[in-house]
């Protein structure tokens, strides 16, 4: 794993300074068309699915119906239908991006139909998380490369940020602020073994009225709760009073919105790693301690966190993720006159939260592509130093 990483790393740092950006772009949009194309050709009939799983050497196979599976959205040939919408979402960011950026908005009649196949796609993939990120961040785009008054600026700015919490209240049912709250806590209990709970005359247990820290100091309910949900509530029940957001309270009001309080409950309901685990993980792609250890009552099937932090949380540890963390903060910090680079990366963040993508190779080998992009001289910005080089460039 750590060969693979560095070989990568090695392999991007040696070329991107040479890759050109038209072909870059044309090769992300036909490759998602290609996607989008070969999906909906393999989801034909079985024949067609058994061909494309055979000849594309894919890990599992495609989508054998035009239409979302048990509740999950539409993956096509991909794995992941969150991987390929990170993906289809990158690329529509990547182009029109590079388009703000140079302020040339007119496409080719090609190019505007590899767009439109690619926004299909993203759209039968329904990652709410990336449709969004990619809305958010093409307006911040185009602020900061179309905009030139700083009062205009600062108006539309402020703008989207009272539209998008009110559109989304327009298209959503929000809960009370003590639900949201307190919702991560309530699924990860109802998911522990917490059946000897007594119900009140009204069919409540504690876990419906809220008394959590009562909960877990119950010596029969108590060897039931992991550490990481203890935790949690402890946190909850004594910053409670504070004016401040508590550290549950963030990560619940968080999960709702983005559809993540159940697999987030199922999380902290079942890691409960020791000392030593927390701090350095249980190994990259080991999940026997985390899957096993606790049991909970969701102890069968796919029981990943559903957030690539949070999987390397288990994988590496707290110490590896802040290597992460300190990496992505250190290209921010350095790289900070590049626009542009900053807004990818922000997407990559804003989908590592949500998403686990980061455990398929290809969604993985995309984020480490985007870490070096920063070398590409289309992103990079002049200075005294380097004027020369542009202009051999």
């Amino acid at each position: 794993y750590y060969f693979f990483c560095v070989g990568l790393i090695h392999v991007y740092k040696n070329h991107i300074k040479k890759i050109d950006m038209e072909i870059l772009k044309k090769n992300f949009l036909i490759s998602g068309a290609l996607v989008v194309m070969l999906s909906i050709i393999s989801s034909t009939g079985t024949i067609l699915n058994l061909l494309t799983y055979y000849y594309l050497g894919l890990n599992k196979t495609a989508s054998k119906s035009f239409a979302s599976v048990s509740g999950n959205a539409w993956r096509g040939i991909s794995s992941s239908a969150e991987g390929v919408g990170e993906f289809f979402a990158f690329t529509l960011l990547l182009v029109v991006g590079i388009s703000l950026k140079n302020k040339k908005i007119q496409l080719s009649s090609f190019t505007v139909v590899l767009v439109l196949i690619n926004l299909f796609g993203l759209y039968k993939s329904n990652n709410f998380a990336s449709i969004s990120s990619l809305v958010i961040l093409l307006v911040v785009a185009f602020i900061i490369f179309i905009i030139k008054s700083k009062i205009i600026k600062i108006s539309v700015a402020l703008g989207v940020m009272f539209l998008i919490p009110f559109a989304y209240y327009l298209t959503s049912t929000i809960p009370s602020i003590d639900f949201l709250n307190r919702n991560l806590i309530t699924e990860s209990l109802n998911i522990s073994y917490t059946d000897s709970l007594v119900n009140n005359q009204f069919g409540q247990t504690p876990v419906d009225e809220g008394r959590f820290l009562e909960v877990i100091l119950m010596e029969d309910i108590n060897e039931n709760i992991s550490s990481s949900l203890e935790y949690l509530v402890t946190t909850y029940h004594f910053s409670e009073r504070n004016s401040l957001p508590n550290l549950t309270s963030v990560i619940s009001a968080v999960a709702y919105p983005i559809n993540r309080s159940e697999k987030w409950g199922i999380f902290f309901a079942k890691y409960n790693p020791s000392l030593e685990t927390f701090l350095f993980g249980s190994g990259i792609n080991q999940l026997g301690n985390y899957y096993l250890d606790h049991p909970t009552k969701s102890n069968t099937g796919l029981v990943l966190p559903h957030s690539s932090l949070f999987s390397f949380l288990i994988y590496i540890g707290i110490f590896g993720l802040l290597i992460i963390m300190s990496i992505f903060i250190y290209k921010i910090i350095t790289y900070k006159s590049s626009y542009l680079y900053i807004i990818f990366l922000v997407f990559l963040l804003m989908n590592l939260i949500k998403s686990d993508s980061a455990l398929y190779i290809n969604n993985f080998m995309l984020i480490i592509f985007v870490l070096q992009l920063h070398d590409l001289s289309e992103l990079r910005i002049p200075t005294e130093q380097n004027n020369k080089e542009f202009s051999n460039e």
